[in-house]
């Protein structure tokens, strides 16, 4: 399993997670805020399956948001 946040010109921000996971609940923690404020990509790999999405950060220190795969 990987979780990767890429920016909007496609580079890579960070990787969240990049190792084999059980079925079951997970959280990760990710502060962006020594990111400046745009729109970022999170592209989730669970074996063949990839899953994309988009998210808007501001440069709040309390911008949070949750993803819940099911």
């Amino acid at each position: 399993m990987s979780l990767v946040v890429y920016d909007i010109l496609g580079y890579e921000v960070t990787t969240l997670v990049n190792e084999s996971k059980v079925p079951g609940t997970y959280e990760v923690v990710f502060s962006g805020s020594d990111l400046p404020s745009g729109v970022y990509f999170y592209q989730l790999k669970i074996g063949d399956a990839t899953g994309n999405s988009e998210r808007v950060f501001s440069n709040k220190k309390n911008d949070t948001h949750q993803i819940i795969i099911y």
